[in-house]
């Protein structure tokens, strides 16, 4: 018998933790922070604490309470008893925080499967957080602070459209899907009463349509059992939005200023990111960044599809704020961001300003 049981994503923006069982086969699709559950107890300056592991968490219900799910080291911290897990996998979506940041608390032992861009982000985001240790973001090897043993380290499989896979009794079917973060996938999971297909985040007025286009198509193709859909906005009249009304919109108002523009969005989009890139080189600027988004470029340009710049690109600039020596001293950037230091890329804001 083919079950499925939502622990997330109902009535509420994120969250999705949605387990599939088939046969002896259970897999996870998506395990995300849920916006609303944690708003009720936190918020930007108060957060679950670090020292208390995951315990927090199942506490306040942002995360099941399930048996044999979460790490080892988690649960020793937690007091549980230590067991090998009865999961099969995570089928993760695409890389937004309410799809994949819980997946860092899932057992070591239990692969991942994702998109090969959305692992690219990952990796970037792994790389900026090794310096910061923001625990809540999907860093698959980082650990609670007072855990002494060695880095997590999880099998990860990627995939790209065309790939099929067996998990267990499954077969699964990643299907592309256009939103505003590369490398998110919708699924074909043929289980043994049928297929069920699970959308992710979709979207029809981004640069790459077709690609959900296609998916809708491949999904009414397989006559599914049960149809599992994000659903974020729903209106009586369709609203004109498209990223070459931005572009458009955008582009004017840089045009008719001489100052410094300032631009605020998700540097994971990246229709959003080539829009403002465009429109500098376009108007004889430089496309400045922060130098926690350096590490996007640097990995997602390694996906030729996507045509993100690298961060060498001569039109851009990585910001070097100044840290603590007050001045830009090689002390204050020691680890990954002592990377961009011997760049001709990077400007101070004195330099920007002028």
């Amino acid at each position: 018998m083919t079950n499925l049981t939502f622990y997330g994503g109902v009535n509420e923006i994120g969250g999705n933790k949605i387990l599939l069982e088939d046969k002896d086969t259970r897999i996870f699709l998506d395990f995300g922070k849920s916006f609303s559950r944690r708003a009720k107890f936190f918020e930007e300056y108060i957060s679950p604490r670090t020292s208390n592991g995951i315990v927090d968490f199942i506490t306040m219900g942002l995360v099941p309470d399930i048996p044999r799910l979460y790490r080892d080291d988690l649960m020793k911290l937690a007091g549980r008893k230590v067991e090998k897990p009865d999961i099969d996998a995570v089928l993760l979506s695409h890389a937004h925080s309410d799809h994949a940041d819980y997946i860092s608390f899932l057992h070591e032992d239990i692969p991942i499967y994702m998109g090969k861009a959305c692992h690219l982000i990952l990796r970037a985001l792994e790389e900026r957080c090794s310096r910061t240790i923001e625990r809540e973001i999907l860093d698959y090897k980082i650990r609670p602070y007072n855990v002494k043993e060695k880095p997590i380290e999880r099998r990860i499989e990627t995939f790209t459209t065309g790939d099929k896979f067996k998990i267990g009794s499954l077969e699964v079917e990643p299907i592309h899907v256009d939103h505003s973060v590369p490398g998110a996938y919708g699924f074909i999971i043929y289980t043994s009463e049928g297929p069920v297909v699970y959308t992710g985040d979709i979207r029809l007025h981004g640069t790459k349509s077709q690609m959900t286009l296609d998916f809708i198509e491949k999904a009414k193709e397989a006559r599914p059992i049960a149809l599992i859909v994000e659903g974020t906005r729903i209106g009586e009249k369709e609203r004109e939005e498209s990223e070459k009304q931005v572009y458009k919109e955008s582009s004017k108002i840089v045009s008719d200023t001489d100052r410094l523009v300032l631009v605020d969005f998700n540097f994971k989009d990246v229709d959003r990111l080539r829009t403002f890139y465009n429109i500098a080189k376009e108007t004889n600027r430089k496309f400045v960044v922060k130098l926690n988004d350096a590490y996007f470029l640097k990995y997602l340009s390694q996906d030729r599809h996507l045509d993100v710049p690298n961060i060498d690109d001569e039109d851009i600039i990585i910001y070097l704020p100044k840290r603590g020596s007050g001045t830009y001293s090689d002390s204050d950037y020691k680890g990954n961001d002592g990377q961009f230091l011997d760049l001709h890329n990077t400007w101070t804001a004195e330099q920007i300003t002028n």
